[in-house]
């Protein structure tokens, strides 16, 4: 499993990068997730801007420069960490929805 203590010791290895990317990921929403009920509208709705703008910015731009290797496992990492990106968007979206 990638260490996601070392996101940003791993330059010019695209692949250890996105490992290290998605364990982050992971780490970060479950953590957001375990305390979504102490959230206001307000900080909900903060936040998903902010995780907006992050996979605008980082996200999507790290996904296009893996798409352009031909390295098939580059490839399907890279599709993986925009998928954990919007599923946690999809759902803070559904939580705003209900909630606020």
């Amino acid at each position: 499993m990638a260490d996601f203590t070392k996101a940003g010791m791993d330059k010019g290895d695209i692949e250890m990068q996105l490992r290290n990317l998605i364990t982050s990921a992971k780490v970060t929403f479950q953590s957001y997730l375990a305390s979504l009920d102490d959230l206001t509208c307000e900080e909900l709705s903060h936040d998903y801007k902010t995780y907006l703008s992050d996979y605008k910015s980082v996200v999507k731009p790290k996904v296009a420069q893996a798409l352009e290797l031909e390295e098939e496992n580059v490839k399907l990492l890279a599709y993986e960490y925009e998928k954990i990106y919007l599923e946690f968007l999809k759902l803070l979206e559904e939580v705003i929805k209900k909630r606020c």
